[in-house]
């Protein structure tokens, strides 16, 4: 099924001090790979335990059906859409190693949006109207809200009392292949005296979930070593150790991935404000 591409309603986030009208695209019929409902520390950041959002972002990569849908969201002389539209390019040779996962059609190259959005204000503090990214699923003839939850910060005598530093994340996470709906808003930012307005993930609708497996990687006592210690033969069984959703979330974020997605190269720019 084709990507199709729906204008919206304009949204209006305050800008420099300034209400100003952005921009609202449903791109519908999409698939999404690396998309991160808990926050992912920038490049060269590391997650903290007292501030869990600060320098972090959440990011997608959305494949379309065709490059022109992309074309389609980007400014031009006959076209009002956003001044900046970071995409991807990725080889049907290639698409597999990168996703691991096959594609979800036959195609020589497939083109991606790429999407990133703060987790946090600078300082670390988070807002829900801003920091929070809705998804619903499809299922069973209905709507289902994927839930909240938060990542709690630990104390910390810089934290302002009336701010909030707890990270906001939504379960369960989405696998690779997921299909669905995005709706998109305008962020708008300064780079290098120059104004640009992008497109940042507003809220998700998934049709088709494929679920979140971990790429992680544990350690095994091996079979050789069992014998070595004349426990070979026996039953390899499972010792039952609960861990709270926000723990899994912890250990997935600060897991090693060498199939993070790229950083788009202004997401160290604040976007918009509610507050």
């Amino acid at each position: 099924m084709a990507t199709t591409v729906t204008k919206m309603k304009d949204g209006s986030v305050k800008f420099k001090g300034k209400e100003t009208a952005t921009l609202r695209f449903a791109l519908k019929d999409v698939w999404f790979y690396f998309l991160t409902t808990a926050p992912r520390p920038k490049k060269g950041k590391k997650f903290v335990p007292e501030f869990p959002a600060k320098d972090s972002s959440y990011s997608v990569q959305v494949l379309v059906s065709d490059e022109d849908i992309l074309d389609e969201i980007e400014k031009s002389k006959s076209r009002d859409g956003y001044s900046k539209v970071t995409r991807a390019v990725v080889k049907a040779e290639d698409f597999k190693e990168q996703f691991k996962c096959e594609p979800p059609f036959e195609a020589k190259k497939y083109y991606f949006l790429k999407l990133t959005r703060h987790a946090s204000f600078s300082d670390g503090a988070t807002y829900e109207g801003s920091h929070y990214i809705p998804v619903v699923q499809l299922k069973d003839g209905k709507v289902e809200k994927h839930a909240q939850d938060v990542i709690a910060a630990k104390p910390h005598k810089d934290h302002d009392a009336k701010k909030s530093y707890d990270a906001i994340i939504t379960t369960p996470m989405i696998g690779n292949g997921s299909k669905g709906h995005v709706i998109l808003s305008g962020s708008w930012y300064e780079f290098e005296d120059e104004v640009n307005q992008k497109p940042i993930q507003e809220s998700f609708v998934i049709t088709e979930l494929v679920p979140y497996v971990s790429s992680g990687k544990s350690a095994e006592v091996s079979e050789d070593d069992m014998a070595a210690l004349g426990l070979e033969g026996l039953e390899v069984v499972e010792a039952e150790k609960p861990k709270t959703r926000e723990q899994q979330i912890v250990e997935e974020i600060q897991e090693e991935d060498d199939d993070e997605p790229m950083e788009d190269p202004e997401s160290d720019d604040e976007g918009f404000e509610t507050e």
